[in-house]
């Protein structure tokens, strides 16, 4: 019953997070900033801009041994990730996008890994950033794409 009560939890928690990012949509880019640093305060009490100065590993590291994380708090990291990732992409940010893209990959491999459940959603969340972060690489490697400094 405990582990319902917790599933419940986090799946409440998943709907509002993907509720925040359908309303940002639209906005300028300023605007979500904001917002993405309040949400990452209120629902994880995590400081947003700590997290995107770590790479993959140490962010991992960091989520694990500093902040006591277990692996559905970081699945739910992965997710507000790979949204502000596909967020980013949509924006023609696409060197926010792919770091946030990348570590919302590494961090649903972990997941993966530790829960040995398959989860279809999951996977359609990882084949969905795979293919973002390829068309990013693509886009750079043929020069579409000029360099991105916001």
């Amino acid at each position: 019953m405990i582990q319902r009560k917790h599933s419940d939890y986090f799946e409440r928690l998943t709907q509002d997070i993907a509720k925040f990012f359908a309303a940002l949509i639209g906005k300028n880019i300023d605007s979500v900033e904001e917002e993405l640093d309040q949400a990452y305060h209120e629902w994880l009490k995590l400081d947003r801009k700590s997290l995107d100065a770590l790479n993959s590993e140490e962010l991992l590291s960091t989520l694990l041994k500093e902040m006591n994380l277990d692996v559905e708090h970081i699945e739910l990291v992965a997710e507000i990730f790979a949204n502000e990732g596909e967020l980013y992409f949509n924006k023609n940010q696409y060197f926010k996008s792919k770091s946030k893209l990348q570590n919302a990959l590494n961090l649903f491999e972990f997941v993966d890994q530790e829960k040995q459940i398959f989860s279809f959603e999951r996977q359609s969340d990882l084949q969905k950033i795979k293919k973002l972060i390829a068309k990013i690489n693509l886009n750079y490697k043929n020069g579409n794409i000029k360099n991105d400094l916001r």
